[in-house]
């Protein structure tokens, strides 16, 4: 149906290839919040990552509000996802909580750290999108272009760029905690520990206590919610499902199998009226034949007998949740 999502990668925009290398942590956390929404969106990469030149019509409120009914009839709480990725909200939250704690921690050396913007991602991919676009005010305005992404900034980009060599590599050196340690330069509080004292290393690890573990248990968290995607997708509910859409597809003059082929099959450089014409047939299709609400009430079913065998791998995924929100003094 879709590509493996364990291939998809959406690598985020950054301003100078010098921070893509040495800004490694910090980028992580900001490619997280992609591959999080990713592995929920299915079908993403090709239509957000196009650049287009279209000028967007408003959608008309009938589209809106009809969106918003379909979004309440068919969301089914799905108790592994909901654990594995983290809200809009809470994504900003988690985001400033661990800038904040790198510009304290640079201050103590010595350095500004510039504060960055969060939540750079539409509302639109915090919503499970397993068929590409089925919204049709998305459909008319962007076709198959997905949401109108915006770049993160990073002023520290900026702040380094203009560093002379050697105040670029001690601040790296103390960002980082990697790399040969900087000569002539005394830091106020000591020579940072190599490979360990990082500012970024010691922000996570002061948010999740142990950044490490952390990430394993998500990444073990996350391979179960790929092994539920596949498991979803091959039910003969939801193979039935996308045969009832392709013949609604084929009534309408299109002739594709899967929502991924008319994905591609009806996508080009730019936005068309031919591609939004196709776009909002094949999202009429999927809310007629229902779609993504027998695609929601089959993986809900599936979430739950996978947790019901994993719930104390989960369980300490939503411990790191609570740790992600508290406050300096809650952390035990």
């Amino acid at each position: 149906m879709f590509p493996d999502l364990r291939s998809l990668r959406v690598q985020q925009g950054d301003a100078t290839r010098l921070c893509r290398q040495q800004l490694q942590l910090a980028h992580d956390r900001q490619r997280d919040l992609l591959r999080n929404a990713i592995l929920v969106l299915g079908l993403v990469g090709v239509a957000a990552c196009n650049g287009a030149d279209h000028d967007d019509a408003a959608a008309p409120s009938n589209a809106v509000a009809g969106d918003l009914a379909l979004e309440r009839e068919v969301r089914r709480s799905l108790p592994l996802s909901d654990v594995l990725f983290r809200s809009r909200e809470h994504e900003v939250q988690v985001s400033r909580r661990q800038d904040d704690l790198v510009r304290e921690c640079m201050r103590d050396r010595g350095f500004e750290y510039p504060q960055g913007t969060y939540d750079t991602l539409p509302a639109e991919l915090f919503l499970p999108r397993p068929f590409g676009v089925w919204t049709m005010a998305e459909a008319q305005q962007r076709g198959y272009h997905g949401p109108d992404t915006s770049e993160a900034t990073h002023p520290v980009n900026d702040l380094i760029e203009n560093m002379p060599d050697s105040e670029r590599a001690a601040f790296m050196y103390s960002l980082n905690g990697i790399g040969a340690p900087p000569a002539m330069k005394n830091f106020p509080n000591g020579m940072p520990a190599a490979g360990t004292d990082g500012c970024l290393q010691l922000a996570l690890n002061g948010i999740f206590e142990d950044y490490d573990q952390y990430e394993s248990t998500r990444e073990s968290v996350e391979e179960l919610a790929v092994d539920a995607d596949a498991r979803t997708n091959a039910d003969i509910r939801v193979t039935g499902a996308v045969a009832e859409w392709a013949a609604c597809m084929q009534g309408a003059g299109y002739h594709y199998k899967t929502p991924a082929d008319a994905a591609v099959g009806g996508i080009g450089d730019t936005i068309t009226e031919t591609e939004i014409e196709q776009a909002v047939a094949d999202v009429g299709c999927k809310t007629r034949v229902g779609l993504m609400r027998t695609w929601y009430e089959v993986r809900a079913g599936v979430e739950e007998d996978v947790l019901e065998l994993n719930a104390g791998l989960v369980a300490k995924l939503q411990e790191y949740r609570s740790l992600e929100l508290a406050e300096p003094n809650d952390v035990p």
